[in-house]
């Protein structure tokens, strides 16, 4: 996850180096878009507090070691949107 001040700006200039905006960004809402250049990708935002918010998911992850993928996604869905979703598989 990539901070920018200016999105537009930001995705000339990748361009012009090479990486190609994700197919995937015409189908996302305004916070981010991604870029792929090869085999690498970045995800780019110029909203302050969507970044922070991901940023605060990934340590919380990162520090809970979770590694289950719908683990990662609560968190990320409780941080960013206030919405906890618990699933069970019981």
């Amino acid at each position: 996850m990539v901070y920018v001040r200016d999105l537009p700006i930001f995705a000339a200039y990748a361009e012009s180096l090479g990486w190609e905006p994700d197919a995937a960004n015409e189908y996302e809402d305004d916070e981010f878009n991604s870029f792929r250049k090869g085999e690498f990708n970045i995800i780019v935002t110029d909203k302050c507090s969507f970044f922070s918010s991901m940023v605060l998911s990934t340590q919380v992850c990162k520090k809970l070691n979770l590694l289950n993928k719908a683990d990662r996604i609560m968190v990320f869905d409780a941080i960013q949107k206030g919405v906890l979703t618990i699933e069970s598989n019981l």
